[in-house]
């Protein structure tokens, strides 16, 4: 039976991307070049460089390739099928990134 074989699994990892949207730079170009305000929009980059940001993103995006590539598209709300094997393996996993990332603070 599936449901001793396999779960659903959802991955959301929120990270603050500290960009910030320049509403009076956007404003001034677009009156300079004639152009509606919604034609472009600029943003401030807030922690420019931060390499501990950079590295919390990365660190993301190789938990969220690793949780898809070990399980399968099942909604379209965001659930993904996970073989029940693979579940204490996954929890492993991101425990020990969460646990390295924390101590290189």
């Amino acid at each position: 039976m599936i449901t001793e074989r396999a779960m659903l699994a959802a991955i959301h990892i929120s990270i603050w991307t500290a960009v910030k949207h320049d509403r009076k730079v956007s404003h001034e170009v677009a009156s300079q070049h004639g152009a509606p305000v919604s034609a472009g929009r600029y943003n401030k980059q807030l922690l420019r460089g931060a390499g501990r940001l950079d590295d919390l993103r990365t660190l993301a995006g190789q938990i969220r390739q690793h949780c898809y590539k070990i399980t399968l598209p099942w909604s379209d709300e965001g659930y993904r099928l996970l073989p029940a094997h693979f579940y204490f393996d996954l929890s492993a996993r991101m425990c020990a990134n969460l646990s390295r990332a924390s101590r290189s603070r």
